[in-house]
């Protein structure tokens, strides 16, 4: 009988620590898209970064399509390159966390995924003048139980998104562009990545299919803003 209730104990406290928070964490998701369709707007954003393979020149093209991003950055990249973040900034664009090592929070000691949120805020708030930024896209989108009593206690505003064309694989410009193209629509969140897990070829292709992606949508009639401009439309 002891082995049982051991058993449901450990059962129980599994189902608090992972599955507990996904219905918070699907009401905050569902709230956040509803507000960005009202919007009608359609935001592009950029994680993992910033990374000087690829950070500059996502700059220069957005600055030809005269279109403003929010990037979601990791801590510890800011702290590597701290000139590309002001270079953001000084282009008008919108920043957000990304947490400081990108941590799958069911993947580590439960203490580890909440420092690792917070080094993130705190690489951000050195940068920016002892500011917080607004946003917070979580890594992977998941939370477990410390992190979502972190969100609730610090009132901290989620990003989501409702486009992925998982640009980190493998993927031709027009295969890449055609999957974001194919689930878009106004309201919609595209989520891309600064860096790329395999070569710079398919960083430069990535550049490639953003300009594909960019100049279609705008051609469709829809405007591009950045995630706080869209929710306060």
């Amino acid at each position: 009988m002891t082995a049982i209730y051991i058993v449901l104990s450990l059962g129980v406290l599994v189902g608090l620590y992972f599955i507990l928070p996904y219905w918070p964490r699907n009401y905050l998701r569902r709230k956040f898209l509803r507000a960005i369709k009202e919007s009608g707007f359609v935001c592009l954003t950029f994680d993992d970064g910033p990374n000087p393979e690829s950070t500059p020149e996502i700059l220069d093209l957005l600055e030809e399509l005269d279109v403003k991003a929010t990037f979601f950055l990791t801590g510890r990249n800011i702290q590597k390159h701290p000139e590309l973040y002001q270079d953001i900034i000084k282009h008008d664009h919108e920043v957000g966390e990304h947490g400081y090592r990108h941590v799958h929070p069911w993947g580590c000691l439960p203490f580890s995924a909440v420092k690792d949120l917070i080094r993130g805020s705190t690489a951000i708030k050195e940068e920016n003048r002892g500011k917080n930024s607004f946003w917070l896209r979580l890594p992977y989108g998941k939370l477990n139980l410390i992190t979502l009593c972190y969100v609730l206690l610090y009132r901290r505003k989620l990003a989501f998104w409702n486009v992925d064309p998982r640009d980190y694989l493998p993927q031709t410009p027009e295969q890449l562009s055609a999957s974001v193209l194919t689930h878009f629509k106004g309201g919609s969140v595209i989520l891309l990545h600064e860096t790329s897990l395999h070569t710079n070829e398919s960083t430069k292709g990535n550049l490639v299919a953003i300009k594909m992606i960019v100049q279609e949508i705008q051609k469709r009639g829809y405007t591009f803003a950045t995630v706080s401009q869209a929710i306060r439309e």
